[in-house]
């Protein structure tokens, strides 16, 4: 009987062991519709940074560009990938415009 019981504790742990859990995996800088849209033309390069932190892509080439690229692949099992891209354009030290596709309201996880 005890050696029955052992066998059971044995295969409920080898079972419950198999199961998979994948984590929700997010990449980049997470902002949302009202953060953006604090980000006005005439800010310096330094209150751009203080409110969206730093920019994830700096052209090489293209200094007056930052890139805030985001995405958010949830672990549930048919979950779509969400994506978001923010671009913040200078003109020297001065924002000239910003460039999003975070709708207004939305916020992300």
């Amino acid at each position: 009987m005890k050696i029955r019981l052992i066998y059971l504790i044995g295969l409920q742990l080898i079972l419950t062991s198999c199961s998979i859990h994948k984590i929700d995996v997010q990449q980049g800088n997470v902002l949302t519709s009202d953060i953006v849209a604090q980000v006005k033309p005439g800010m310096s390069r330094k209150q751009v940074q203080f409110l969206l932190g730093n920019p994830v892509i700096q052209h090489p080439f293209d200094h007056d560009r930052w890139d805030y690229p985001f995405s958010f692949q949830s672990g549930k099992k048919g979950a779509a990938l969400e994506r978001y891209h923010v671009t913040v354009f200078f003109d020297g030290d001065q924002v000239q415009r910003v460039d999003s596709d975070i709708t207004e309201g939305s916020n992300q996880p």
